[in-house]
């Protein structure tokens, strides 16, 4: 430091947030604007480490890539040590920030390596380089810190703060595309409006001085005297200590749980150990109907509350009250890290030791190494195991007497149940916070729990955080700006309106980020959707909702409500979030797939070009459906339906652009500024983008599909191996807008047609195999596709797949002389043949016909796993599975005649070929040789009878009218007789002239002289 430097008095505000912040157990926070904000921090953290009454506070230093000076302590060490031997070291006068660096314990972290420092605690934190800062990495390093610590955000010079909306982040680069490069920062505003409502923050430059946006936070800083209480301990940390030392005085306690509870960190924490004591001590192995229910209690709570650790210690106490087999599952080994740390802790508390008692064993794994996966202990000459099992849903741990599941909300719904038993079982599930596991996941099994009557259910809830006391400022603040508390959806008061009386709105996203008391209110009534479904949320998905170029956001409202006031927000029935994509020039296309690469953004346009090798499709606009979330309690009315059909008809232009808004319309905008335009718009006031197609990516479930189905999407892709997390496919669905600029009509059905084509050989891997039969057949059939173009007989496909023999075992199975095991070999070309379309209808199979044949001949799957997926006895899939297999063989055998035919008569035009396969029962080879033969016969008469009128006329052959039966014929010449009887040899059938009176009595023969 310069001599000639003066020294300037600090504000006495800035030292007293700190010190408010010790008493309260409370984080503060502070941004510093200015290029020299750094020399800033060591004075920051000498105020702190003046006012705690402990160690010296470690530090978390994030950065991006470089920090701009030396961090080797030693270095710095040596050179310090020489100048202080050499008389040279002033304390005052040198560098205090090396002095910093030397003397505190500082964690160097880069922003991409900040999922490491989960579960740690710092005293301070400082972040440098906002441009790399994320909502992801900014709530994850804000939680380390704990009560009465220091958040330091630092900032480049600027001349005015608004620059820091204008300011290009890291992360927009992946939020731009070829077609859509402009990006709006309103993330960034919006946090920038957000630190004046935040009460214990101050926005500084780099020479201590208060800036104008923290004079609401200096009104409520009021200096005190007291630093902290006299025992450094909060209501809530009495209230633990008074149970601790009561439990351990207590002579009729269990002193080895007592030991557990003290353990505890906050009172949440100890109160949710003794309730899974409780759960322990009415654990009764000989209980053979308590065996038979299912016993679970559900731990949820925001993040940083100490779940893991709970859990960990109700472990321990489970082996103490003699549970000798604990399974424990979570997504991965890494995740149980803290729960088998507190296990082992836990079991050293309650008097045993590790090598001596108990053994670990950890993971050999390298991305999970020395996590603790077994534990294995031994008292007594009795052996108790605590040992970890990878989520799957064939992993049932049948012999587990305890199931822990930790973060239930991170494993798929479907393999939690599979592996819930008659055990007693604990589970763990955070429900907000950063990481967003889906608090939807954990709700939808808790309720189904509540439901179920052969489950005891209890719940319990953490709610004191472990690092910071209760009603902390800086939680509030990041809870609102990340939008982190939103699990609670708001009840809606407009009733159930009709569907077909709803409208969808378009929501200006410079309103909707403008943090506005309204505009606020509206966007976390729209997030607390996105939380309530089924979607996986995190920050950094606010942040690209409310920065990238190419997202819009629509919102499906009930009819307006004139009566209501004018700043009376409206109720949100649905959400559609969709991202504009294509467009792509083709010179780029060709150039990505000639270097295998694949640009960021675009999904749809590059998998399916990838997919089908077609460098023409990228070329097409399209709308894909990020999200679509309807409001809980108004799931499964057509709500979501309707909202996906009124973006269909805005896109295809049947709402006509009107230039001048209606006056109902301008009553129910919502404008949160003057100076802002209106929060929602009418499709009619906005011109919508030409696009050809809609377009969806999700991961497969059988009720997903069918809606998206419903909606008239098809799928085109599906991931063939399932997600590590979710164990679901993901896959992606299209659907056509009506077009004037469409490549074809029919481009959709082509994609489609060679989708199916693939998929039918790619259900019998190992992967699609395990779907069920009615979901792989959901994925197969598209009625409105197929209409569009029947399914046609393919004779040339047919006689290749099946020889003569094949045809005569199918045969001999359909009339009841064979068993089915003699067919199985021809289920497979079968069913390809079928769902392929080149059998026709087929003699029109049922759904659940077409289901059973898809189970056995593409999924190669036997008639009791058929039977299974289908809930139908074996014996009536049997019934039905002959029933197809004689349909199958009546219309080969059709087919087989209709080629006999063919060949027979070369000259039958193709319009009067018989049609086959078109379920209707077709004439036989017999008849059609019968009816050939009459008209022929019928041919050789007519011929006949001209030669007879040719010859004289038939007139010397009339019989008169008064003629007696039985007399006698007028006489004919020898010629005429003999023509006559010569044409009676010619005649087919033999029959004399003279016996067609019509009596059935003998005739006798007329003579003829």
């Amino acid at each position: 430091m310069d001599k000639k430097t003066k020294w300037k008095k600090l504000d006495p505000r800035i030292k007293a947030l700190i010190e408010n912040g010790i008493r309260d157990h409370h984080r503060s926070m502070f941004v510093i604007v200015g290029d020299k904000g750094r020399d800033q921090v060591p004075i920051l953290h000498h105020l702190l480490s003046k006012a705690v009454v402990k160690a010296r506070p470690s530090v978390l230093w994030c950065y991006k890539k470089e920090l701009g000076f030396s961090t080797h302590r030693k270095k710095l060490m040596r050179q310090l040590q020489k100048k202080q031997k050499s008389g040279k070291l002033d304390v005052n006068e040198d560098n205090p920030f090396e002095l910093f660096v030397c003397a505190t314990e500082i964690r160097w972290c880069y922003y991409s390596e900040t999922h490491k420092i989960l579960g740690n605690t710092f005293g301070a934190c400082v972040l440098q380089d906002f441009e790399a800062l994320t909502p992801n990495t900014l709530a994850r390093t804000i939680e380390t810190v704990e009560g009465g610590g220091l958040v330091v955000l630092l900032l480049h010079s600027m001349d005015s703060l608004r620059q820091l909306a204008t300011m290009s982040m890291d992360v927009h680069a992946r939020y731009r595309t070829e077609s859509h490069q402009d990006v709006v920062g309103r993330f960034n505003e919006r946090f920038l409006l957000s630190l004046a409502n935040c009460r214990r923050c101050l926005v500084l430059d780099d020479k201590f001085n208060v800036l104008p946006l923290s004079e609401s936070t200096l009104a409520t800083i009021k200096p005190t005297s007291t630093v902290a209480n006299l025992d450094g301990l909060s209501a809530s940390g009495r209230q633990l200590k008074e149970l601790q030392e009561s439990m351990l005085t207590d002579p009729e306690s269990d002193q080895r749980f007592a030991r557990l509870v003290g353990l505890c960190r906050t009172l949440d924490q100890a109160r949710t150990l003794l309730a899974f004591l409780d759960l322990l001590s009415d654990y009764n192995k000989s209980n053979a109907q308590q065996q038979q229910q299912m016993r679970v209690a559900a731990l949820t709570a925001s993040r940083g509350r100490g779940k893991s650790a709970a859990l960990g210690l109700a472990i321990a106490a489970a082996v103490g009250k003699g549970v000798a087999n604990v399974c424990v599952t979570s997504p991965g080994p890494e995740n149980i890290a803290t729960l088998m740390q507190f296990a082992v802790k836990g079991l050293q508390a309650m008097g045993w030791e590790q090598h001596t008692d108990f053994t670990i064993v950890e993971s050999s794994d390298p991305d999970s190494a020395k996590c603790i996966v077994k534990i294995c202990l031994r008292v007594q000459q009795h052996r108790y195991t605590i040992a970890y099992l990878a989520p799957s849903a064939n992993s049932k741990p049948d012999s587990a007497e305890l199931l822990c599941i930790d973060e239930a909300a991170a494993i798929p719904l479907a393999t939690v149940r599979a592996m819930m038993g008659s055990h007693l079982c604990f589970l763990s599930s955070t429900v907000n916070g950063y990481e967003g596991t889906g608090r939807s996941l954990s709700l939808k099994l808790i309720s189904q729990l509540r439901q179920d009557a052969s489950s005891q259910l209890k719940e319990i809830t953490l709610d004191e955080s472990i690092r910071y006391g209760p009603g902390d400022p800086i939680e509030s603040w990041l809870n609102d700006l990340l939008c982190l508390d939103c699990s609670s959806v708001p009840m809606l008061h407009s009733g159930c309106p009709s569907p077909s009386q709803c409208q969808l709105y378009y929501v200006n996203r410079d309103t909707l980020f403008a943090y506005h008391k309204f505009t606020e209110n509206f966007l976390h009534r729209l997030m607390s959707l996105y939380v309530s479904s089924h979607y996986r949320n995190s920050p950094n998905d606010l942040q690209m909702l409310s920065d990238a170029p190419a997202h819009h956001i629509f919102v499906l409202l009930g009819p307006f409500d004139k009566q209501a006031g004018p700043n009376q927000l409206p109720e949100i029935l649905s959400v559609l979030q969709v991202c504009l994509e294509g467009a792509i020039n083709r010179d780029s296309v060709h150039r990505a797939l000639a270097q295998g690469r694949r640009p960021a953004g675009d999904l749809v346009p590059w998998t399916v070009s990838q997919q089908f090798s077609d460098a023409d499709f990228p070329s097409l606009s399209g709308a894909r459906v990020v999200r679509v979330a309807t409001h809980p309690d108004y799931q499964r009315m057509g709500y979501g339906s309707r909202a996906l059909q009124l973006l269909a008809d805005y896109y295809e232009g049947k709402f006509p652009f009107l230039a001048e808004e209606s006056a109902a319309e301008k009553e129910e905008a919502v404008s949160a500024s003057r100076a802002l335009p209106p929060l929602l718009s009418a499709l009619t006031e906005r011109r919508p983008e030409p696009l050809h197609y809609l377009a969806v990516s999700f991961g497969l479930t059988h009720d997903l599909t069918r809606f998206w189905k419903r909606a008239g999407f098809a799928p085109l892709y599906l991931r063939q191996t399932p997600n590590a997390i979710t164990g679901e496919h993901s896959a992606v669905l299209l659907r056509h807008l009506a077009t004037n600029d469409a490549p074809h009509p029919d481009w959709l059905l082509d994609y489609f047609v060679d989708f199916r084509r693939r998929l039918i050989y790619l259900l019998a891997g190992d992967s699609l195999r395990r779907l069920p039969v009615a979901f792989a057949l959901e994925l197969v059939r598209h009625r409105q596709l197929q209409a569009r173009r029947p399914p046609v007989l393919n004779s040339a496909r047919v006689e290749q797949s099946f020889s003569a023999y094949d045809l005569r075992r199918l045969s001999d199975y359909a009339a009841a002389q064979a068993d089915h095991y003699l067919i199985t070999d021809l289920l497979c070309p079968l069913a390809r043949l079928y769902f392929a379309g080149d059998l026709g209808e087929m003699g029109g199979l049922t759904v659940t016909q077409q289901a059973i044949l898809l189970g056995c001949g593409l999924q190669m799957k036997s008639a009791d796993s058929v039977a299974a997926d289908l809930s139908m006895p074996v014996s009536q899939v049997l019934g039905l599975f002959n029933r197809i297999i004689r349909k199958a063989e009546r219309t080969l055998r059709e087919l087989q005649e209709a080629g006999v035919a063919e060949r027979l008569l070369p000259d039958l035009r193709p319009s009067e070929a018989p049609l086959v396969g078109s379920g209707q029962q077709q004439p036989s080879l017999a008849d059609e040789l019968n009816t050939g033969a009459a008209e022929v016969e019928a041919e050789h008469r007519r011929r006949l009878q001209e030669l007879l009128l040719a010859d004289g006329g038939a007139e010397e052959f009339a019989i008169p009218a008064d003629a007696a039966p039985g007399s006698a014929l007028p006489t004919l010449n020898r010629v005429n007789s003999a023509k006559s009887k010569q044409q009676q040899q010619q005649q087919p059938g033999g029959n004399k002239r003279g016996g067609g009176h019509g009596g059935g009595g003998k005739k006798k023969k007329p003579k003829f002289k």
